[in-house]
C-alpha cells in the first residue's frame, strides 16, 4: 500500500465513519479526532509524502499546520 501512496489529503470528518458523506471540518473537531493526526505526524511511513490541509476554516490554517509539525516531535501515542 504505501509504496502507491503520492499524497495526502488532511480533514476532520463532521461526518460519521461509514455515512458514505465527506464534509470537512477543523482538524480535532470532527469524529476522527486529534490522536489520529498524531499518529501520522509520527509515523515514518508518511516521511516524504505531501500532506494537503483540507479543513474548512481558512482563518487557523496557519495554527492547524504549526499543531500538526509540533507532533512530529511529541512523544508517540500508545
Amino acid at each position: 500500500g504505501f509504496k502507491y501512496l503520492r499524497g495526502m489529503h488532511l480533514n476532520d470528518a463532521k461526518s460519521t465513519f461509514g455515512s458514505r458523506v465527506d464534509r470537512h471540518h477543523s482538524l480535532g473537531e470532527g469524529n476522527i479526532g486529534h490522536d489520529a493526526f498524531r499518529w501520522i505526524m509520527q509515523d515514518d511511513r508518511f516521511d516524504g509524502i505531501p500532506l494537503i490541509l483540507e479543513t474548512i476554516n481558512p482563518d487557523i490554517w496557519a495554527e492547524e499546520i504549526a499543531w500538526l509539525k509540533a507532533q512530529q516531535t511529541e512523544k508517540a501515542v500508545a
